[in-house]
């Protein structure tokens, strides 16, 4: 990755600073190279949205501690990717299960999860106060995905430090009761595909804006950025070193707002039709699995035409 920066020409404090080439490269041994391949689109994103933190806070001090600590984030999330990937799923021990035994309410917030979950790309973000919840809600989605995009996803885990991740197609956060996740917002606009949320708890789902609208936030948060980082350091403002980038404010139909996620309850008759369908279909030798894979590629065929 090569990049513009500013470089101090003396070592001393009031310096004057000229803006200079500088490049970063990431080595991995070869024999990591089949794991890392799957991977690769997610790294570049990331190091492409970490880069212009990195020229923004060059002119701090602590701004090489800032980015090692972005970086050892990101290793962190890379590890918890690869420790238990999400391959095969047994529809068996997921909350699809669940809800065809269960009762017509939880097949109604089913339905709501996987239309949302298809309207934002196979997207989706899985909160609840217990592992099992979250866990078996992120196995049902995962039948909706390609084998690529399940190695970008990941099941939710009790430890405290485990937070969000932009760019993963699945992630779990468990949370205590009476508590919320914390979900930067800037992060949830700063990925390249929209989000659903799913609190599994509270049974609600929400979601961003459909994806033509999104890229369009995106973008705009984007130049605004970019527009900061083109400015001399003495222009720039001056971030804490223990946070991320300000909070950017971005435009939609109808003016300002903070709060990217929005409630639906949006059911669609394709969805509901497979559920009723595959309800009917035995649970042995993959047959579940074979039709749910059938039915996201009609799902592709009908968008194509």
């Amino acid at each position: 990755f090569i990049f513009k920066g500013y470089s101090s020409q003396s070592r001393f404090r009031n310096a004057s600073r000229t803006r200079s080439l500088f490049s970063i490269s990431l080595l991995l041994p070869m024999a990591e190279l089949k794991s890392y391949l799957p991977l690769h689109d997610l790294c570049n994103v990331r190091m492409r949205s970490y880069i212009p933190q990195l020229v923004r806070l060059q002119n701090q001090e602590a701004s090489l501690d800032t980015f090692s600590r972005l970086i050892e984030e990101f290793v962190d999330c890379i590890a918890t990717i690869t420790k238990e990937p999400l391959t095969d799923v047994q529809l068996q021990s997921t909350a699809l299960w669940d809800a065809l035994s269960g009762d017509d309410q939880k097949l109604k917030f089913l339905e709501k999860c996987i239309t949302s979950h298809l309207q934002t790309c196979g997207c989706s973000i899985v909160v609840g106060n217990t592992l099992d919840e979250v866990n078996k809600m992120i196995g049902t989605l995962a039948a909706f995905l390609s084998p690529s995009e399940r190695l970008r996803s990941r099941y939710a885990v009790a430890r405290s430090k485990f937070r969000y991740e932009s760019d993963l197609f699945l992630q779990g956060l468990a949370v205590e009761k009476g508590k919320s996740a914390n979900i930067p917002e800037t992060e949830v606009i700063r990925t390249q595909l929209p989000s659903t949320l799913i609190d599994v708890s509270n049974k609600e789902v929400k979601q961003t804006n459909q994806l033509h609208k999104h890229l369009a936030m995106r973008n705009d948060m984007l130049s605004h950025e970019l527009g900061l980082y083109n400015k001399r350091p003495q222009q720039q403002r001056t971030l804490k070193p223990e946070t991320e980038l300000d909070i950017i404010q971005v435009r939609d139909d109808k003016g300002f707002y903070s709060n990217v996620f929005r409630v639906t309850d949006e059911r669609s008759k394709l969805v509901g039709n497979f559920l009723q369908e595959i309800a009917l279909l035995p649970s042995a030798c993959g047959v579940c699995e074979a039709y749910t894979s059938q039915f996201v590629r009609l799902l592709l065929r009908k968008r194509s035409h």
